[in-house]
C-alpha cells in the first residue's frame, strides 16, 4: 500500500501573475517593483506623498513525499508468522531552482529498527553537476561524492571520491 503527497503547486503551472512577472523583467533582488516605487527624482512624487508598497520575494518550495507499508504473512510451513511488516517513506524538495535535497528511509515494526536510509543532495552549476549521497548509519554506512560536466562530450571530466562499506562486517 502505498500514497503520494506533493505540494499543490509543482513549477509547471504558474499563475498568470507570476508568467507577467518574469515577462516584466523591472522586478529587484527581493521582488518589489522598481517600476513605480523608485521614481525618486521626479516632480510627482514629492508632490503626491503616496505610500510606497513593495512586493516581497514569495519562495515556493516544491516537494514530494512517498510513504509505503508493506505486510508479508507467511504460512508455507504452517508457521503463520508475519515475516516482515514495514512502513517506508521518502522525499525530494527543491530548495531553489538548482539546489535539491532528497531522503529515503523506513521502519522494520517487526525487527523494531530502521531500514536502509539515504540522504541525497545534488546541485545544478549551469555547466556542471555536483551530487553527494550518503548512507548515515547501519552495516552499509557509505558515501558517495560527483562532480562532473554535463556535457556527455565531456564526461570522463569528472571527480568522484566513494568510501564503500567495511567489508569486514559481512
Amino acid at each position: 500500500m502505498n500514497y503520494s503527497f506533493s505540494s499543490s503547486k509543482s513549477s509547471k503551472q504558474e499563475s498568470e501573475k507570476e508568467k507577467n512577472a518574469k515577462a516584466n523583467n523591472s522586478d529587484g533582488i527581493f521582488g518589489e517593483n522598481l517600476n513605480n516605487s523608485n521614481n525618486l527624482g521626479s516632480q510627482s512624487d514629492t508632490n503626491n506623498k503616496k505610500v510606497k508598497s513593495a512586493k516581497l520575494y514569495q519562495a515556493t518550495f516544491p516537494w514530494k513525499l512517498n510513504l509505503a507499508y508493506s505486510l508479508n504473512y507467511s504460512n508455507s510451513n504452517r508457521q503463520k508468522e508475519i515475516s516482515s511488516n514495514s512502513l517506508m517513506f521518502s522525499g525530494d524538495i527543491e530548495l531553489t531552482p538548482k539546489w535539491k535535497v532528497g531522503f529515503s528511509s523506513g521502519y522494520d515494526i517487526k525487527s523494531k529498527g530502521f531500514s536502509y536510509t539515504q540522504l541525497r543532495f545534488s546541485r545544478d552549476l549551469d555547466s556542471w553537476k555536483l551530487n553527494f549521497n550518503w548512507v548515515p548509519f547501519g552495516t552499509r554506512q557509505t558515501y558517495y561524492f560527483f562532480i562532473g560536466v554535463k556535457s556527455s562530450m565531456l564526461s570522463d571530466l569528472k571527480y568522484d571520491k566513494r568510501q564503500v562499506p567495511d567489508r569486514r562486517l559481512f
